[in-house]
């Protein structure tokens, strides 16, 4: 399972390295991808991604609906691999859609790692009021 905030810097060509306390449990490949819209990427394990993909392509394909699905989740996963420094290449189409730069904040989220632009992580964080995270945890 994958816990903990940690910050880190892309460089110019858009390499980041990957936290050793997630590196560990990701394996040498990995599946990076948009998350939804939340406004991060998100890094899965390729077990993890697989389990992900195989509830979305066993859904019925005579439904025009999940078919998009489909195409919205897989069209722009992307396989990477760590280099001997520990770092991901992130693709820049994929760090464009979610404004990713320099700063850069690893998260873990239970299942997968998510990848957030420094400024947007920040703005999240800073709009929980107390009475928020209430309102979330007691609708759950």
């Amino acid at each position: 399972m994958f816990l903990g905030e940690f910050r880190n810097k892309m460089d110019a060509k858009g390499r980041i390295a990957v936290p050793a306390r997630f590196r560990a449990d990701l394996g040498d490949t990995v599946i990076i991808n948009r998350y939804y819209t939340d406004g991060c990427l998100a890094i899965f394990t390729e077990d993890a991604w697989k389990e992900k993909y195989t509830s979305i392509i066993t859904r019925p394909d005579n439904h025009k609906d999940n078919r998009m699905l489909a195409r919205i989740i897989t069209s722009t996963a992307q396989t990477t691999q760590f280099d001997g420094q520990g770092r991901i290449l992130v693709p820049a189409s994929l760090a464009k859609v979610v404004n990713l730069s320099k700063n850069c904040v690893f998260i873990g989220a239970g299942d997968h790692v998510e990848l957030w632009p420094e400024e947007a992580w920040d703005s999240l964080n800073a709009s929980l009021t107390d009475e928020e995270i209430e309102r979330i945890t007691e609708n759950h």
